[in-house]
């Protein structure tokens, strides 16, 4: 079951994200973020999953995001 189109999600944003995910030039970080965002999946079923501690997908989710910020800041610093 695709829950991102369950949800009432198009193709349109899956795609969105995807190039948003794949900007984060981390294989490790992207896997995460591709489980949780678009695959629906818990952090414990991802951390299953990558065979690593919840506590380490949950700090390395947070990286991400911290990652993830600064990308979309730097987006808006640029734009006119």
């Amino acid at each position: 079951r695709d829950l991102v189109r369950s949800r009432g999600l198009g193709d349109v944003y899956k795609r969105q994200v995807s190039q948003v995910i794949n900007g984060m030039r981390d294989d490790e970080l992207e896997a995460i973020f591709i489980y949780r965002y678009l695959d629906g999946l818990s952090m414990e079923e991802i951390a299953e999953r990558m065979h690593y501690d919840s506590r380490t997908i949950l700090r390395k989710h947070k990286i991400g995001l911290d990652k993830l910020s600064l990308v979309v800041t730097q987006c808006h610093c640029m734009s006119p």
